[in-house]
């Protein structure tokens, strides 16, 4: 081995450096490729419609829009509705219906979707007065953007679900026939409603030969004919509603009109001291006496109502009938 030192020495090295222009190009090149893989997973779902017209709607008619919901991506889209909620009653949960409120699709899969408007019990007392529909429902898209869809219409006022002070204040004028500012006052007054009248008038006149009255339903198109003519204040039309079945849907509509008040003819508030003073022999009157207004008038004229009724033949030739009808009628009051 050489004791020579060397002075000096060359060395070959191959080295790996980052050139910018070339880096910048690559890194856009990259970016640009992760930006279109992202976009094309990202759901792209489209619908029909943002706007939902429901018209003029009624009570216990439900009405239905659609509307159609595509996914017009490559990859899986799912949706769903968020929870409809709202600080002031009515609660929109309570009367619009969407069928299905979630799902999922495929790649140019579409599917039809159902909005339904029904005024039930839970609902028309805070509508019977009539007003606009003017909910917002919101779409959620799993990994995309939430869509938004508005529902318009009208809710028609009826004397269903009106308090039973307010409706005999209107004198059978039909509620549809009464000034938006009247119908939002408070009557303290007594008297009675015109439309419980009528419809007990038409049963005791046309009814005594049907022995099925308040145990078979009625129907449906009768019924909504009958709604109509107690909201307008027009005359029943004989002709339709001749035969049982008119009877049958008259019966049919009574109950529900003593479903739909927002205030029992017994209020809960009263309901055990009712019950207190029906278990002693104390008199009918003292417990007239604790029913306010027109509860107590309404009360002591369905009891009449239902005393004329059993004195129908064709119920005092039917114990069991008569028996019946005399534990159903109750649980309405």
């Amino acid at each position: 081995m050489s004791d020579h030192k060397p002075i000096s020495a060359y060395f070959d090295v191959t080295l790996q450096v980052i050139i910018p222009p070339k880096f910048q190009e690559i890194h856009a090149t990259v970016l640009r490729e992760l930006d279109r893989l992202e976009n094309d997973s990202r759901p792209n779902v489209t619908i029909s419609t943002d706007l939902l017209d429901f018209g003029n709607i009624s009570f216990l008619e439900p009405t239905t829009r659609s509307l159609n919901i595509s996914n017009a991506g490559t990859g899986l889209a799912s949706f769903k509705f968020q929870d409809m909620q709202s600080r002031t009653p009515p609660n929109p949960q309570d009367y619009i219906f969407i069928r299905p409120m979630s799902g999922s699709l495929g790649p140019g899969e579409s599917l039809t979707i159902d909005f339904t408007i029904l005024v039930n019990n839970a609902t028309i007392p805070y509508v019977s007065s009539g007003g606009p529909v003017d909910d917002i429902l919101v779409l959620e898209i799993r990994n995309g953007r939430h869509m938004f869809i508005s529902l318009s219409g009208y809710f028609l006022p009826s004397c269903f679900g009106v308090p039973l002070e307010v409706l005999s204040s209107y004198g059978g004028k039909g509620v549809r026939n009464i000034s938006p500012s009247t119908t939002k006052r408070e009557s303290t007054g007594g008297g009675m409603p015109t439309e419980l009248w009528r419809m007990t008038e038409y049963i005791l006149t046309h009814g005594e030969t049907c022995e099925t009255i308040f145990l078979e339903r009625g129907d449906e198109r009768l019924c909504r004919e009958i709604r109509e003519c107690l909201d307008t204040a027009k005359d029943f039309d004989d002709k339709l509603l001749d035969g049982e079945l008119g009877v049958l849907s008259m019966a049919e509509t009574l109950l529900r009109f003593l479903d739909a008040l927002p205030k029992a003819v017994i209020p809960g508030e009263v309901y055990a001291q009712v019950m207190r003073i029906s278990e002693t022999a104390k008199s009918a009157m003292e417990l007239v006496d604790v029913l306010p207004g027109p509860h107590a008038n309404v009360l002591i004229f369905l009891m009449s109502f239902l005393r004329q009724m059993f004195e129908w033949k064709i119920l005092l030739q039917n114990p069991e009938a008569k028996r019946r009808i005399g534990m159903f009628l109750p649980t309405r009051l």
